[in-house]
């Protein structure tokens, strides 16, 4: 029971924590996670030494093997060894704790104790995820002032797991157990499995996962086919539905529930046809792309475990999108580019091998294990196919989710192990692991000492106080240097301290890996402080390949060209900061100095030369040319930008006439943002702080649209405005960098 309660604790703090969002990104949290990992771990080797029936045991041992060697393959030839080294470690450490489980549920009195645990799981975070969604639906009609149809996914709710979509991926494989538990030929069984699975469609449907509705989707369809075609499955359907319409209870409570389904799909269909048609599509389709770009690079052993997200910015040819994510979207086509042929191969054996375990467990004798493999399967072919448009093999707690039913069946395959002593060359075999996870666990922890510097020096910068984070930047720097986001703290650290020969060098270090946008501008304001204008110009021009895009690096970039004397690169860079962001043109900053004076006509006319019809009008109007905006909304299909012009402009009625509409129509997320700029302009800091927070919780992060973007003149503490690429750090190295990823010398922007 101690044991028991120790597994309880334990794999909770995995589910919730550790393996969680914030178990991935924090430092400290690793630390413990791994220190956990290394004390079971010990435990169990202490355990097994003594009693053999504890010594790991496992039909997958090929899958695992295969699958252990094309990733250490892969490290071998990596183009960033020391990051491949890493996913190597926890690689062996998630191997030997999935070793551990299926030990636990080899034996009776945790097998059981397990699934119900593993219940109770999917009971927790299904009613804390759906609560949490209602809870935001409640204070975004507080906001409203009357009922209205709540958006999906509001402000992005996805508890402890970063996104609803990783949310809605643990809630369906965390249904296999208690779905597996109980049996359909009992009424009982059939209202528990009903009551899962319209559990499962809620969260689907309330997460706005579309790569979950098309698993969710494509698994019933399979089903649906496996069901119709095997006379097996048709006979315990008909005995299903025979238990269910016998009673008249049974037939009321299928009524009511196929009832609420199609009125809640009837009421919700808009919201759900908006979300459908948000696109997205193209840029998966491009991370898809980038990913195939690497494979021909290195067909047979890829480019190496975690390299995707360090390679892509290279391999992103404008106007490619360059947007930062930890991973390609795309299980299959990353595995490929990281780990070539050799990782598909073993990706095939890894497949097979389950799908083998799986199909004995179906066809053979006991119930139970009947029932295991046929939820198995439906979980694991639902979590390949979300993975197609999502890549969640990242995050120990739903790797651990869509184990549980391989390892349960793992280890009923076969009679438990015979208490009897190893042979010697077994007992060196498990020796060898032994060392081998140790090291990993050793390594993995050892890493985290320079994460903890960096952690320190981050907190620094982002409070202001650059002169504290200076040494322990460096000092992490210094002790693990091939993790860049590092150098990229260093760099900054040492620039605000005026060492710019120092801040150069880091900054080189950084591009020596990877090709970031911040590295490059940051280069060329360290180059032009040390007057080396032409290595600033050539730096300047790098930056641009890709950071035209986000408005931050655009309009930083055309300043320092300005002051280098490049006025042509100046204009481009400038127009597309103002493309990107509209609110610019109106900033007073253009009026501060003669030369930015001299280029803002040129700029505002650039700008709408290469705009859409959709923000011509807008850079128009907040340059100052009333009248060329109305000339340009004139042509436009008949929508409400009339009225904005009019209440930009002083119009009360034009104004009152908006917020009408907006109250109307609050899913309109450009008219609720253009809402909380016309209230902010003003005045009225009531109703801007309303239609801002309206606008977050329709799409998280778009409140910033509701307001005018400014150069921050005097930047003592850390601005994230203007898609500066802050979050480049977490998502490449798991290490973040300071919200202000820019030196102090180059143009920094607020939100006002």
């Amino acid at each position: 029971m101690f044991a028991w309660a120790a597994v309880v604790v334990l794999a909770t703090y995995l589910i919730f924590i550790g393996g969680s969002w914030s178990g991935i990104y924090s430092a400290p949290l690793r630390i413990i996670t791994m220190s956990l990992a290394a004390a079971t771990l010990l435990v169990w080797v202490l355990v097994a030494w003594k009693r053999p029936a504890w010594r790991p045991r496992s039909v997958l041992w090929p899958a695992i093997l295969a699958s252990l060697a094309s990733l250490a393959i892969s490290t071998v030839f990596s183009r960033v060894p020391r990051v491949s080294l890493e996913y190597l470690g926890y690689a062996i450490v998630l191997a030997a704790l999935y070793l551990l489980l299926v030990r636990l549920f080899a034996d009776p009195f945790f097998r059981r104790r397990l699934v119900t645990l593993a219940s109770m799981w999917f009971v927790v975070v299904s009613v804390v995820f759906v609560a949490s969604v209602v809870g935001r639906w409640i204070d975004w009609w507080a906001l409203l002032g009357h009922f209205a149809i709540p958006p999906l996914r509001p402000n992005f709710e996805g508890l402890s797991y970063g996104n609803p979509s990783a949310a809605l991926t643990i809630v369906a494989l965390l249904a296999v157990p208690p779905l597996a538990t109980f049996s359909s030929s009992s009424r009982r069984g059939i209202a528990v499995i009903a009551a899962i699975v319209v559990t499962v469609a809620l969260v689907a449907l309330i997460s706005g996962s579309r790569s979950g509705w098309f698993a969710i989707g494509t698994t019933v369809l399979l089903v649906v086919i496996g069901s119709v075609v095997s006379s097996t499955s048709r006979q315990i359907l008909r005995n299903a539905a025979a238990s269910v319409l016998r009673g008249r209870r049974g037939r009321i409570a299928m009524i009511v529930t196929v009832t609420a389904l199609l009125l809640t799909t009837a009421v919700l269909a808009p919201i759900i046809i908006r979300r459908a048609g948000e696109g997205g599509e193209e840029l998966r389709l491009q991370f898809a792309i980038v990913a195939l770009r690497l494979l021909a690079s290195s067909p047979i052993v890829g480019t190496g475990p975690g390299t995707w997200v360090i390679e892509r910015g290279a391999e992103t040819r404008p106007p490619e999108a360059d947007y930062y994510v930890p991973y390609a979207h795309d299980l299959e086509v990353q595995t490929l580019a990281e780990l070539g042929i050799v990782g598909m191969v073993a990706g095939a054996v890894l497949v097979f091998s389950v799908g083998w375990l799986l199909w004995r467990a179906a066809r053979g004798a006991d119930e139970m294990r009947r029932r295991w493999a046929i939820a198995g399967a439906i979980g694991l072919v639902y979590f390949l196919l979300h993975q197609v448009f999502d890549f969640y093999a990242n995050m120990p707690a739903i790797l651990a989710a869509a184990v549980i039913p391989v390892a349960y069946l793992d280890a009923t395959a076969s009679p438990p192990p015979k208490p009897v002593p190893q042979p010697r060359v077994n007992r060196l075999l498990w020796t060898a692991a032994c060392a081998v996870v140790g090291i990993a666990v050793v390594g993995l922890i050892a890493q985290e000492i320079p994460a903890l510097a960096a952690t320190q020096a981050v907190s620094a910068a982002d409070s202001g106080d650059w002169a504290a984070a200076d040494a322990p930047a460096r000092r992490a720097a210094a002790e693990d240097p091939e993790i860049q986001s590092y150098n990229l703290i260093a760099g900054l650290t040492a620039s605000h301290a005026g060492d710019h020969e120092a801040a150069a060098a880091y900054f080189q270090a950084v591009l020596r890996q990877t090709d970031l946008p911040e590295a490059w501008l940051d280069l060329a304001a360290e180059q032009a402080a040390l007057g080396r204008r032409d290595e600033a110009v050539t730096s300047l021009n790098k930056a641009l390949r890709l950071g035209w895009e986000r408005t931050a690096i655009a309009l930083a970039a055309g300043d320092l060209a300005l002051r280098l004397g490049e006025q042509e690169t100046a204009v481009g860079a400038l127009s597309s900061a103002v493309i990107e962001r509209p609110s610019l043109a109106g900033d007073p900053w253009w009026r501060t100095d003669p030369a930015r004076r001299g280029v803002f006509a040129q700029v505002v006319d650039t700008a709408i030369g290469k705009a859409s019809a959709q923000t011509v009008w807008e850079i128009a109007l907040v340059a100052g040319q009333t009248q060329r905006a109305r000339q340009i909304v004139a042509t436009l299909p008949d929508v409400y930008f009339g009225d904005v012009i009019s209440a930009w402009n002083g119009d009360p009625a034009a104004a009152n006439m908006l917020f009408d509409r907006c109250a109307a129509q609050p899913l309109e997320l450009t008219l609720v943002t253009w809402c909380a700029r016309i209230a902010d302009r003003d005045g009225n800091v009531l109703l801007t702080d309303r239609f801002r927070a309206m606008a977050e919780a329709v799409v998280s992060g778009s409140s910033s649209f509701g307001g005018e973007l400014r150069v921050n003149l005097e930047p003592s503490v850390a601005s994230i405005e203007g898609d500066a690429a802050f979050i480049w750090g977490t998502f490449t190295y798991r290490r973040p960098t300071p919200a202000d990823p820019l030196v102090s010398s180059l143009v920094h922007l607020k939100l006002e």
